[in-house]
């Protein structure tokens, strides 16, 4: 477990999925001794502003998450 004081490092990747969803998987490690403390993930499904199911990435959105993909690969 992590302590109050303790320095973590949290690093995310994302999934690339065929349709309306962003998959996000994170691992918590110490950065004293390296070692994981935890893993999980998130599932983000996209709506329009109504609340219906989006089938396909919007495409500003998609351009976004592919701009962020590009600045994180450096």
């Amino acid at each position: 477990p992590a302590t109050f004081g303790d320095s973590l490092i949290i690093q995310t990747t994302m999934e690339r999925t065929e349709v309306a969803k962003l998959i996000f998987r994170y691992r918590v490690v110490d950065e004293k001794n390296g070692k994981t403390i935890t893993t999980g993930s998130t599932t983000h499904v996209l709506t329009d502003l109504k609340g219906n199911l989006l089938y396909r990435v919007p495409l500003e959105v998609l351009e976004r998450i592919e701009a962020m993909q590009r600045y994180l690969e450096v």
